[in-house]
């Protein structure tokens, strides 16, 4: 099964709709047993939503593993479907820690 983002909380990746797919963890649990597999869409921008107890920002800004503008005055802002959104710099060590730690919490 795939997932399309409708699945995300107001588009923020790593996270689940708890309105919309609040029993997800069950669901994906029973179409395992049935030797089938679920497949989220993952975005790389994270939603530039600062003070809303969004993990995925939070931990990205802790890490600094966000690409910085020109000057490295702050991290570059991109559009994507969550609106204003930052992107991982995967050339960071840091940034391929970081998208580890956000998969395995979208997982548990």
């Amino acid at each position: 099964m795939w997932a399309d983002i409708d699945y995300m909380d107001d588009n923020k990746v790593f996270t689940v709709s708890p309105n919309r797919y609040g029993k997800l963890g069950e669901y994906v649990k029973e179409i395992r047993s049935n030797n089938l597999t679920f497949v989220p869409i993952i975005e790389a921008g994270i939603a530039a939503r600062y003070n809303e107890s969004y993990h995925a920002l939070d931990k990205g800004s802790d890490m600094n593993i966000f690409i910085k503008k020109f000057d490295a005055s702050g991290p570059l802002t991109g559009g994507a479907q969550c609106g204003k959104a930052y992107f991982p710099d995967f050339f960071y060590p840091k940034g391929v820690e970081y998208w580890h730690l956000m998969l395995d919490n979208l997982h548990d």
